[in-house]
């Protein structure tokens, strides 16, 4: 199996263009909307989530937390314990802690509007050097120094990778943030 090219599943379909994708789908016209309740704090406890006012609210069908989820509670992308929807804690900004459905999409923002999360801070980590320094705090149990995953990159000889493109594209990148201490900037290097 191995140093054989393998044939995708999908590229026949795809090279006669009959393949559909996500801008193909159609949705029925009573499909419900839904919004997400993000978190606002870089790391927190969850102390209560009030969604009273958002369940009465006109076009609202239904509104789910953590408690709602049926089976696992949990996505496997790099590991298995991140949430769909926080439980007890967030880690980051933008931790999805509540999901609305409603009739219209301005109906599911506006009940995710008055969905009322009441948080205690924790010690916020916002810069890997702070994540990895001696006694940080742990933000994953699983997770030694902070380090959630390591993927060893394998290295060649770059002098002569340099010397040999036909093409070297040398850039700095600078990227803004709204957290603080999450903005930075990086060089980079293609080798064409």
């Amino acid at each position: 199996m191995l140093g054989v090219s393998h044939p995708r599943p999908t590229a026949m379909i795809k090279a006669c263009g009959v393949a559909q994708f996500n801008a193909d789908i159609k949705l029925p016209p009573n499909a419900l909307e839904l919004a997400v309740v993000f978190s606002t704090q870089h790391h927190a406890l969850i102390k209560s989530v009030d969604t009273s006012a958002a369940v009465k609210m006109p076009g609202v069908v239904g509104v789910m937390t953590a408690e709602d989820v049926k089976g696992t509670n949990r996505i496997r992308f790099s590991v298995p314990d991140q949430p769909v929807l926080c439980e007890d804690r967030v880690r980051v900004i933008g931790d999805p802690i509540v999901a609305v459905a409603a009739k219209t999409r301005a109906q599911a923002r506006a009940a995710a509007a008055a969905i009322k999360v009441t948080y205690e801070p924790l010690q916020a980590i916002l810069s890997p050097e702070e994540a990895m320094a001696p006694g940080a705090l742990q933000i994953h149990p699983h997770a030694p120094n902070n380090v959630l995953i390591a993927q060893p990159l394998i290295k060649g000889d770059a002098e002569t990778a340099l010397k040999e493109a036909k093409a070297v594209v040398e850039a700095r990148i600078h990227y803004p943030d709204e957290s603080p201490g999450a903005a930075g900037t990086r060089d980079f290097f293609c080798l064409f």
